[in-house]
């Protein structure tokens, strides 16, 4: 029984560690939220996401089929811009709606509707 309390207090403390490393990365962080059209697999979500982490200043990717949303962590300086995005998604025959970029924060995630979003501007 106490190395199974041991066990729960020593997850607990990684989680803890965790979720403050990942907010002190966020700081000069950008996320970019945005509609994928065009996605059709869990696959290919998985391929474009593995292909978004090999570009310079982005720190994390996410494309999730069920909702057509992606999300991505980039670095402030980084020069990704939408049309920038569109050329690497062009060749998975993709395509972006409702583009937005802004200051990384600790607001809880939001999905975008892809039936409702309207185009937003980019904010870089």
């Amino acid at each position: 029984m106490k190395l199974r309390y041991r066990a729960q207090v020593w997850l607990f403390i990684a989680a803890v560690l965790l979720s403050g490393n990942l907010m002190a990365q966020s700081t000069g962080m950008d996320q970019v939220q945005a509609v994928v059209v065009g996605l059709h697999s869990a696959q290919q979500a998985h391929h474009v996401d593995v292909m978004l982490r090999d570009v310079e200043g982005v720190r994390m990717s996410r494309t999730d089929v069920t909702t057509r949303n992606m999300l991505i962590w980039v670095e402030a300086n980084s020069t990704l811009n939408k049309t920038g995005l569109q050329d690497l998604l062009t060749p998975y025959g993709l395509t972006l709606r409702c583009w937005s970029r802004v200051p990384r924060s600790n607001a809880p995630f939001k999905h975008l509707d892809p039936d409702h979003c309207g185009d937003t501007p980019s904010q870089k």
